[in-house]
């Protein structure tokens, strides 16, 4: 399928080596056309299915799989707003969150608010809802990332994702671009920091 996952070795990254990540493998590459981002995406939906239904089943993931994928017009048009402007100013980020969706047999709508979810918990119901729909507690804080040459790293701060999460990756082909990082099951590939070999 085009991707494994050897085991970690070595001391480059102890997340790796307590298990809180895996390390992810792109064999060969992707080109940069639409399609071949959906093709990225599909393999990483493949990939992390497993640790993304896993985040999808914890009790804010699905408040707001519920809230915009499911409920009322309301979210719906909520989300579908984001979705338009994404699609005008980021159509290869759409199109691998299309192919995560596929890879891990998820609705496309979820993976899209799983991705998104920082912004849409601000039009979530307020305290005035019923219990059952009120917004979790906002984050205190959030994660840090930072890139020194030669090193990404990443303070994960969430504490609402599961062990196994997190996935790491070092030397993904993307077009002319080579990008190693970090990520979450479910997300674009640096969806918690990364750097390209432009730096």
């Amino acid at each position: 399928d085009g991707m494994r996952w050897p085991r970690a070795t070595g001391a480059l990254l102890a997340a790796a080596a307590l298990g809180r990540a895996e390390w992810l493998t792109f064999t060969g590459g992707y080109g940069s056309s639409l399609a071949e981002h959906r093709r990225l995406g599909e393999d990483l939906g493949r990939a992390t299915a497993n640790a993304t239904r896993a985040r999808l089943a914890q009790p804010a993931m699905r408040l707001l799989d519920a809230e915009y994928c499911r409920r009322g017009a309301r979210g719906l048009r909520t989300l579908a707003a984001f979705q338009a402007t994404h699609e005008a100013r980021f159509p290869a980020y759409m199109a691998e969150l299309r192919g995560i969706a596929a890879g891990a047999g998820l609705p496309f709508c979820t993976v899209l608010a799983l991705n998104l979810r920082a912004e849409l918990r601000h039009f979530l119901p307020g305290p005035e809802a019923a219990p059952a729909r009120r917004p979790p507690a906002p984050e205190a804080g959030g994660c840090s990332d930072f890139s020194v040459w030669p090193y990404v790293a990443h303070n994960e701060d969430s504490g609402g994702d599961p062990q196994g999460s997190l996935f790491l990756f070092r030397d993904l082909a993307v077009g002319p671009r080579r990008l190693d990082g970090i990520g979450y099951a479910g997300e674009l590939v640096t969806g918690a920091a990364g750097r390209n070999d432009l730096g």
